[in-house]
């Protein structure tokens, strides 16, 4: 394994950075999720609490532009998916109604309506627990989201609206002291259009992580692993699917856990696998916070994740046929001299890198995009540069000063 640390914000080797929106002061730019269309375009959304609003950009022009999608609310926790015609789906919260709310933009111009209503007896700032969004084949709509999430009485349901109009199941309710209170899950849909949804649970300090899945025709739910004692618990769920139908996950156990079911059976790696750090001697760090992970046309794993005590931006890639790690160390160890939030990895059809990351500076957030160019040649209609490279970042020559 080859391991390798450059220092950000300045750009890695053989790539670029760039801002793609700017913030307010101690506003930390939360909930953010990307995806790319078939020309290469990223298209991302995510919460500014600056401005209380749900934010849409991407970099069809080839460069950065923003969109206010809804604003007034303290948190919208959304999801984004793109559909077969490069049309974007999105599903959020409305924190005020008590709402999941779905809006697109196939007819042209957004169009927002209620998935559910008033499926929240209390909510607080605390106490939300996002959405997730997928289509199946005929581009219908399915949402994941969890009814009285504050409660130790939660259930995972998902509605769709493949009968026309929207309805909606139970996934999974409170079972042996097991609770959904503060679950972490994702939903994605396999080419046989059955739905995957991965989802933490929680007795006291005894955590796991379940998958749930309709693809016998009924809804059956697995343990994936041993539970694990932690005080810190299971979060950050993040999901994805190759070419084969073989679901990926990543999710924080203290440190990144990735879990696969190839061949049926659910695997996943030690606490030890990845690390959490690079060439640091300041002792044990936990990672796999901010999780994001993607599987490109090659079905090869791209994962970003963070450094959780120094908020430094890991990427790891199996390109090379084993596991590689590369650390972006931000300017320093404190929120004045340099802090990373937020984090999404995305791959264009030329193997192009991109890991849009939540960036603080002496306490101005921005949203940047870390830009690596991929080893095949080929022009999207997105933004980024850089030099060809001959294995997908993990050949790069450091940039450590």
């Amino acid at each position: 394994m080859t391991n390798i640390t450059f220092n950000a914000p300045l750009p890695p080797a053989n790539g670029s950075i760039e801002t793609i929106f700017e913030g307010g002061t101690n506003a930390r730019i939360q909930d953010l999720e990307a995806e790319i269309d078939s020309t290469d375009v990223i298209h991302a959304v995510f919460f500014d609490p600056d401005s209380s609003s749900l934010m849409y950009v991407n970099d069809a022009s080839g460069t950065w532009s923003s969109e206010v999608l809804a604003t007034g609310e303290s948190q919208y926790d959304p999801s984004i998916v793109i559909d077969s015609n490069d049309k974007i789906h999105i599903s959020y919260l409305n924190f005020t109604n008590k709402e999941v709310m779905y809006t697109n933009n196939v007819a042209g111009s957004w169009a927002a309506s209620s998935v559910v209503s008033d499926f929240n007896r209390f909510w607080g700032y605390n106490y939300h627990c996002g959405t997730s969004i997928d289509l199946d084949s005929n581009n219908n709509v399915y949402i994941a989201y969890v009814y009285d999430c504050a409660y130790s009485t939660a259930k995972l349901e998902i509605a769709d609206n493949s009968g026309g109009s929207w309805s909606s199941t139970i996934l999974q309710q409170t079972y042996s002291g097991y609770h959904l209170s503060s679950t972490s899950f994702d939903l994605v849909l396999d080419s046989n259009d059955a739905a995957h949804v991965l989802y933490t649970m929680r007795n006291g300090q005894n955590n796991r992580l379940n998958h749930t899945t309709n693809e016998s025709g009924s809804w059956v739910s697995t343990q994936i692993g041993s539970t694990v004692t932690s005080s810190t618990g299971f979060n950050y769920v993040s999901v994805d699917i190759d070419s084969t139908d073989v679901v990926h996950s990543v999710h924080r156990n203290n440190r990144l856990i990735y879990s696969n079911n190839s061949g049926g059976t659910w695997t996943s790696t030690s606490s030890s696998t990845f690390p959490c750090s690079i060439g640091s001697t300041h002792g044990t760090h936990s990672c796999g916070g901010l999780s994001s992970i993607f599987i490109d046309t090659d079905d090869n794993i791209h994962i970003s994740h963070h450094m959780y005590d120094w908020r430094h931006l890991l990427y790891v890639n199996d390109v090379s046929g084993s596991w590689q790690t590369v650390q972006y160390n931000n300017p320093g160890s404190t929120g004045s001299t340099g802090y990373g939030y937020e984090t999404a990895v995305v791959v264009d059809s030329n193997g192009d890198v991109e890991i849009l990351h939540g960036f603080e500076l002496n306490s101005q957030m921005t949203l940047v995009s870390l830009y690596q160019q991929g080893p095949d040649s080929g022009s999207g209609s997105g933004s980024g540069s850089g030099v060809e490279y001959s294995s997908p970042i993990t050949s790069a020559t450091s940039c450590v000063a």
